[in-house]
């Protein structure tokens, strides 16, 4: 029956931890008054305290009865002892739920398995484990889940295993109840009594599919991101430095085809060991130890001497971190810039010609004196201005000089006076033409002003004929249109692969170090992997994707890509592309809304490049803004339709609007950039409207937001 608290005598043994002896309960000064004795007919007590194996007394093992008794010795030690098969009890079963808590805790599916290798129980111990495992595949049965292509190697491995009671580990796909295959790692090890005999094989697997997977995905991932290397066509690559030697870890396939010896790869290999410049490794090697004593990129140009030309290359190396080891790891980028070299020196050379013959040619003086209002010319300079003789007067002067050019003659004139004034001396230059001889001719004048303590004092200078090189200069000038328009496509170039290498290699360096990071610690996990260090290696490797989809997507608007226009719903197009950053915006607390009329707003266009521009539009708004609001609208107008992005997020310096339609370009840059991204998304934004045939409207306050409208022309609309 059951004793309320108050009444038991047994909580005294618990209280005390210490046995309580009452041979006559009435007689007792702790249980004399207990109604337990004067109504509950208990005359007698006994009870030793039960404790846990951390001495906690739980209660007490107890006799008692209702006649008066002279308890022995005896009686004592045999509660006592009896109470030490309950502790020892007690641990057990405790020992036991513990050890059920801790496999039950984990994926893992154990089974036993016989000295002939068959299962002989197999367990299902997680919820986690429904898809791998199967209740009635016991005996020699359970090789019946193993894929076909795993089969023959897993028993084989097995059974020699069994044979020889030794350790197992094997990774395979396995069918589990849904009849999918899934990867799993099982591990089974021999159980031998105190005798060392063997007593039968304990096993466990757990599904490490996603582990799996995520390693398949981080190989093609790795794959594309080597692919897109080997198209740069620069050199580009990452190097361990040690004191006097450096040993490449990763090289693109440009820098193989220069530096490489042999067909065989060059990661890991040793520069001093080859058959390398020593001077040439002196240089890398000095430039390397100032990148990591500075942190900062070094930029030299290095020559090498090859059997069929000298080459240049100008290097750029950086700091990118440390091996686990310590070793440096530094990247570099090497461009050939042989030929750019060349034509800077032709036109040096060039340039060092024509200023030769400019010297060689005869030259006129002339002097003016602002006291006496008079001027000297030699006789050159008035053969050149056609005129026998000067009188010195500065309106005989203006006289010679085409009536529609003497204003550009007396206003540099006059500037000059007035800088000279001030500062006590100033150059004038001017060109004008004269008429000799009934010919128009070009001359070119030279000269400075000099004043002293705020006053003029004279002028001087030269005057040349130009009119051959006026004559010549048109087809120069031609010319140097062409040579400027290539330099400038050519320093665009160079822009635009700096660029490259600039953001690409913080775009692709940062989560491959995340990816090969995290894949590592994939690799020593034993257990289930940590689904956080997953969504890290698959978000990088996500981002790696669409950097690379940014950058091929461009290149393919830059070769022109043709565009086919159908009847579309800009309405439609412009709900589904902001659909996929609904949960980015949400993500970061803000509120994206989309406004539009109810019913279709045909045009005739491209479905993909407006889905596209509505794509990169809203996704810049969503990176940019860090509180409050993105607001879509979509409107009808007179003979066209706009679509316009409103944020509320940091917007961009007026000096900025102007280049953040251009490749590559955004306000913070390198490696200590606030916002990550290839600097691609505006750049397709302008590319898509002009190739649209549409117009583009941008409004950006600095800390209030940007406003971007896309008017769209409803020309064509069936």
């Amino acid at each position: 029956r059951s004793v309320p608290l108050d009444l038991s005598f047994c909580r005294y043994v618990a209280e005390s931890g210490e046995a309580l002896v009452a041979p006559d309960t009435h007689t007792h000064e702790l249980l004399c008054d207990n109604p337990s004795t004067t109504e509950g007919g208990i005359a007698a007590y006994l009870g030793v305290p039960v404790y846990t194996t951390d001495g906690f007394a739980l209660g007490s093992l107890c006799v008692f009865g209702g006649h008066r008794r002279e308890w022995s010795d005896d009686d004592r030690r045999a509660l006592e002892e009896l109470s030490e098969l309950i502790t020892t009890e007690l641990d057990l079963r405790t020992s036991e739920r513990r050890f059920r808590a801790i496999v039950e805790a984990t994926s893992h599916v154990t089974f036993l398995a016989d000295v002939q290798g068959d299962v002989t129980n197999l367990r299902r111990l997680h919820p986690s484990a429904e898809a791998q495992t199967d209740q009635h595949h016991t005996g020699g049965e359970w090789t019946d889940t193993i894929h076909p292509d795993d089969r023959l190697r897993v028993t084989t491995e097995w059974a020699k295993a069994a044979r020889a009671y030794r350790p197992f580990a094997s990774e395979h796909r396995r069918r589990g109840d849904n009849g999918a295959y899934r990867w799993c790692r099982t591990h089974i090890v021999p159980v031998l009594d105190d005798q060392g005999r063997f007593v039968e094989f304990v096993g466990t697997y757990v599904d490490i599919d996603e582990t799996q997977r995520a390693k398949d995905d981080l190989e093609r991932q790795t794959a594309i991101l080597q692919s897109f290397f080997d198209t740069v066509p620069i050199m580009v690559g990452v190097v361990e430095v040690y004191p006097d030697d450096v040993a490449f870890v990763i090289v693109n396939a440009a820098t193989h085809s220069f530096f490489a010896r042999s067909d065989e790869p060059m990661q890991v290999k040793s520069v001093a060991e080859g058959a390398w410049d020593t001077d040439a490794l002196a240089h890398w090697l000095n430039a390397y130890q100032t990148t990591i004593r500075s942190g900062k990129p070094v930029r030299f140009t290095q020559r090498y001497i090859l059997p069929s030309a000298d080459v240049y290359l100008e290097v750029v190396v950086n700091l990118v971190g440390y091996t686990d080891s310590g070793v440096p790891l530094c990247s570099f980028s090497a461009d050939d810039v042989t030929e750019r070299r060349a034509a800077e020196r032709r036109l040096a050379t060039s340039e060092q010609h024509l200023q030769m013959a400019v010297e060689s040619a005869q030259i006129g003086v002339w002097e003016y004196d602002f006291e006496s209002d008079r001027g000297t010319w030699s006789p050159q300079t008035c053969a050149i201005h056609g005129v026998g003789a000067f009188d010195g007067r500065v309106a005989t002067a203006l006289r010679q000089v085409v009536q529609a050019d003497r204003a550009s003659v007396t206003k540099p004139f006059r500037s000059a006076m007035r800088r000279a004034v001030a500062s006590g001396g100033a150059d004038v230059s001017m060109e004008y033409r004269v008429v000799v001889d009934g010919d128009e001719r070009w001359i070119r004048t030279l000269g400075r002003v000099y004043a002293e303590a705020g006053r003029l004092t004279r002028m001087a200078g030269v005057s040349q004929d130009v009119t051959d090189q006026k004559r010549h200069a048109q087809a120069l000038e031609e010319a140097r249109a062409a040579a400027l328009e290539a330099k400038a496509r050519a320093e665009e170039a160079v822009r635009l692969k700096t660029g490259i290498i600039s953001n690409m290699s913080h775009e692709i360096r940062t989560p491959l170090t995340a990816i090969l990071g995290f894949a590592e610690l994939l690799a020593e996990e034993p257990d289930e992997p940590d689904p956080e260090t997953v969504s890290i290696i698959q978000t990088s490797a996500q981002r790696l994707l669409d950097t690379l989809n940014s950058v091929l997507y461009f290149a393919q608007l830059e070769s022109g890509v043709p565009f086919d226009a159908h009847r579309v719903d800009v309405v439609r197009i412009v709900r589904d592309a902001v659909h996929p950053y609904a949960s980015r915006a949400r993500a970061k607390h803000l509120s994206l809304s989309v406004s539009a009329p109810t019913h279709p707003v045909w045009l005739k266009t491209n479905r993909d490049a407006v889905d596209r521009l509505v794509g990169h539009l809203v996704s810049n708004a969503v990176k940019f803004t860090n509180e409050g609001r993105i607001d879509v609208r979509v409107e009808m107008g007179e003979g066209h339709a706009w679509i316009e992005v409103a944020d509320t997020g940091i917007g961009m310096a007026p000096s900025f609007v102007e280049t953040a339609f251009e490749p590559f370009r955004q306000e913070s840059d390198g490696m200590s950039r606030t916002f990550e991204g290839s600097g691609l998304g505006l750049s397709i934004v302008r590319r898509l409207t002009d190739l649209l045939g549409a117009q583009l409207d941008v409004q950006s306050e600095r800390g209030v937001g940007s406003t971007l409208r896309v008017w769209l022309p409803l020309d064509g609309v069936d």
